[in-house]
């Protein structure tokens, strides 16, 4: 689900009969059209970490996204 909201995907109007090759594209790929419009390196296993025991203490299902630049630098973090 992370995956596709990347993509711009909403979940009321998501193709659920397409959405696990839309996933299975993006892990073989190596790559994520971000909002649909730019497409950009993914890796699978480096670039989406998910904490299954921890949690956010205002919400069990948060998350924080972070964004760096093509140095590595981060250019944001939100919560």
């Amino acid at each position: 689900a992370v995956l596709l909201g990347l993509e711009g995907e909403a979940p009321q109007t998501v193709n659920v009969e397409t959405a696990d090759a839309r996933v299975e594209e993006i892990r073989s790929t190596g790559r994520i059209n971000l909002l649909g419009m730019h497409e950009i390196a993914f890796a699978f296993d480096d670039d989406l970490v998910l904490h299954r025991r921890k949690a956010l203490p205002y919400h069990a299902n948060g998350m924080t996204i972070f964004a760096y630049d093509t140095e590595g630098a981060p250019v944001l973090e939100k919560t």
